[in-house]
């Protein structure tokens, strides 16, 4: 969730927006929440990477910049696509962009930048790449769309596979 930037900058289809902040970090719980106070968002202190514990069902699940920060390969991240599809509602879509590594077109700044946040721990990517992020979300989802932006995946999944 980071600082909120996007809720921030968001058009929303409703005047009033129901959405709850989900991050393990009280200080982004905090940044973002502030940032978007006129929202009042909910806020939930949780690890991703294990079961919510927030109800739903959600109309979108936003997981912009996130997947590149999570510890391990792309096939442990992916238990975060689980829960978000189980709190989800029917028709409801998730989107977001992860930083890729793999064969995507990095600069030599981008490679040495994205060494140092790996080393630092920041970063968690060196193996993610846009296929195996294409297999997590079609194994879940019924349609999905990847669209490179350099090395930045922008994606999005609705649907329950068939």
């Amino acid at each position: 969730m980071g600082t909120g930037y996007f809720l921030h900058h968001a058009r929303f289809p409703v005047e009033v927006p129901d959405i709850t902040l989900l991050d393990l970090n009280p200080h982004c719980l905090d940044a973002a929440s502030s940032r978007i106070a006129r929202h009042r968002p909910t806020r939930v202190r949780a690890n991703v990477l294990e079961p919510w514990p927030v109800g739903g069902p959600f109309s979108s699940i936003g997981l912009c910049y996130l997947l590149h920060c999570l510890p391990g390969a792309m096939a442990d991240k992916a238990v975060l696509l689980d829960h978000a599809r189980a709190a989800l509602s029917d028709d409801g879509r998730i989107f977001g962009a992860t930083i890729l590594q793999g064969d995507a077109p990095r600069s030599g700044a981008a490679r040495a930048l994205m060494e140092i946040y790996n080393k630092k721990g920041v970063f968690s990517n060196r193996g993610d790449t846009e296929d195996g992020l294409k297999a997590a979300l079609t194994a879940r989802f019924a349609q999905v769309s990847v669209e490179m932006r350099g090395c930045v995946a922008v994606f999005t999944a609705s649907g329950r596979p068939i």
